[in-house]
């Protein structure tokens, strides 16, 4: 008797030990799902905001080389072993390499090669790519052989002046700082039809900002002592690029650098005393 009883008490316990096991078990599942359903709800706000990152529309920028072509294009200025056009072509080359770094930003050049292209061409490319800004680089030279220093060509449109203004004030400052160029100044030069210079009207026609840069004068003695510095080219790249990225507050994660609150002041704009020349 005592013994059926014990087998009994066997049973009834090994009965009670599995379906405990069941409920733990149970709970167990029920506890893994409630845990990946949360783990799917966390992830959902980052998964969406990796989307809209990816889905964001880029900073397109498109740098303008001034000139190009051989002979009777627009050969830009020569004096000497300076050739504005292969000059342009080559920084406009470093400014590209160097803005890439930054994140979300789309570059592209009007002319990759030494080959003429028509000032309203330069200007419709960069409206095909929906550009937020046009940058036409350039080097000067002086009708009179009399000028030194950097210079920056804005739109004198009321829409228009202020923001390129400010570029041109950062450009200015950025020259000087990281080339030792010093500055001459920002003008705005006004023809019959509006701004006098193509690229700046046919652009701000087109609803887009553009300037144009004249880092130096080539034919003057102590701006081309200046480009014999040591690398200069990747200074004035750097400055470009610098400009270029506070204006349009972009942030490089590669490079640790966030122009993403910057405020840039705009310059004070003069008109051109070289109205009376053409280029």
């Amino acid at each position: 008797m005592k013994a059926r009883n014990n087998s009994g008490n066997k049973e009834r316990n090994t009965a009670c030990s599995r379906r405990v096991a069941a409920v733990l078990l149970s709970m167990l599942m029920l506890l893994s799902v409630v845990m990946l359903t949360a783990a799917q709800v966390s992830a959902a706000p980052t998964q969406a905001a990796q989307a809209r990152t990816d889905t964001a529309k880029k900073t397109v920028i498109v740098l303008d080389p001034g000139h190009g072509g051989t002979q009777g294009d627009d050969l830009g200025a020569v004096y000497g072993q300076y050739a504005e056009k292969a000059m342009t072509l080559h920084l406009a080359k470093l400014v590209k390499a160097e803005l890439e770094l930054y994140d979300n930003v789309e570059v592209h050049l009007t002319r990759e090669a030494d080959v003429p292209v028509s000032i309203y061409q330069r200007v419709q490319f960069a409206k095909a790519k929906n550009a937020d800004l046009l940058y036409s680089i350039h080097f000067n030279v002086a009708p009179e052989h009399d000028r030194t220093g950097s210079e920056v060509y804005i739109s004198a449109d009321p829409a228009f002046h202020d923001q390129a203004a400010a570029l041109a004030e950062a450009q200015l400052s950025n020259l000087t700082f990281f080339a030792n160029i010093p500055r001459r100044g920002i003008f705005t030069r006004v023809g019959k039809n509006g701004d006098y210079y193509g690229i700046i009207r046919y652009a701000t026609q087109a609803g887009m900002p553009a300037v144009i840069v004249e880092h130096l004068f080539i034919d003057q003695a102590p701006d081309r002592k200046l480009m014999e510095q040591e690398n200069i080219y990747l200074k004035l790249a750097h400055a470009d690029a610098t400009t270029i990225a506070m204006h349009q507050k972009l942030k490089s994660t590669r490079l640790g650098i966030d122009f993403s609150n910057i405020v840039l002041v705009p310059g004070v704009s003069t008109e051109s005393d070289l109205w009376k020349y053409s280029r």
